[in-house]
């Protein structure tokens, strides 16, 4: 059988909210697990303070798996600018992988 030689897509961002650093990865466990909880972060849907608290525990699975809904909706209200721009960053990253297929992330304000 032949050796798959296609580099799975995935990127990293981390940001800082009153003096905790939070990162973030997306890669398809991310993306998946955000659609099984009501997020397509691939839609290029707007995204309230609710829906982008999930998206953000999603994506922070990797670096911070016992985050909650409650901490991850502190984050995004405490540091959404700091939050917005990462996740900004790593769609960018991401969509820049996939040939800019990638839909652009759209954050409501």
């Amino acid at each position: 059988a032949a050796q798959l030689m296609v580099a799975p897509l995935d990127a990293k961002a981390t940001f800082v909210v009153e003096g905790e650093e939070i990162t973030l990865h997306l890669s398809f466990r991310e993306l998946a697990l955000a659609k099984s909880e009501g997020v397509n972060l691939l839609s290029g849907d707007n995204l309230d303070a609710l829906s982008l608290a999930v998206a953000l525990r999603c994506l922070a699975v990797e670096a911070h798996p016992k985050m909650t809904d409650d901490e991850a909706l502190a984050i995004v209200l405490k540091g959404g600018e700091a939050a917005s721009s990462a996740m900004l960053d790593l769609f960018g990253a991401f969509g820049g992988s996939a040939g800019g297929n990638a839909k652009k992330l759209k954050l409501a304000k």
